[in-house]
């Protein structure tokens, strides 16, 4: 998989069942068979940019993994996919504050498109 876009050079994120551009938000769908074998792996790792440009090294487990199904159940609650915090290694004294802790899930969703929960637990 190509990480930069080939129409402007922006960084590429892979959601369900797509390949979104974050500069130009040009789509590439995927196949259904493809996207089983891509969450098959349950703990993935991420570094992040926190405030004051400070370096985050992410370790997440995606949750609600059933909604990777092409065709969801009609009647059923779905919940969207986020990305449950395990372990996070850098300087967490920053993160003792409120708005270090909001940037640093601000730049989490910008670079994977998936929300970042349970980042307290794993703080402390």
């Amino acid at each position: 998989m190509v990480s930069r876009c080939l129409h402007c050079n922006g960084k590429l994120v892979r959601r369900l069942d797509e390949i979104t551009c974050l500069r130009c938000g040009k789509i590439q769908y995927v196949s259904s068979t493809n996207i089983n074998e891509t969450f098959s792996k349950k703990t993935k790792n991420e570094w992040v940019r926190g405030i004051n440009r400070d370096v985050f090294h992410v370790e997440y487990e995606i949750v609600h993994q059933q909604e990777t199904k092409a065709i969801p159940e009609k009647g059923v609650y779905s919940g969207q996919p986020y990305a449950s915090c395990l372990k996070i290694n850098g300087p967490t004294a920053v993160l003792k504050m409120t708005v270090a802790r909001e940037k640093l899930r601000k730049n989490f969703y910008q670079s994977t498109g998936l929300r970042l929960k349970d980042l307290e637990e794993a703080i402390g």
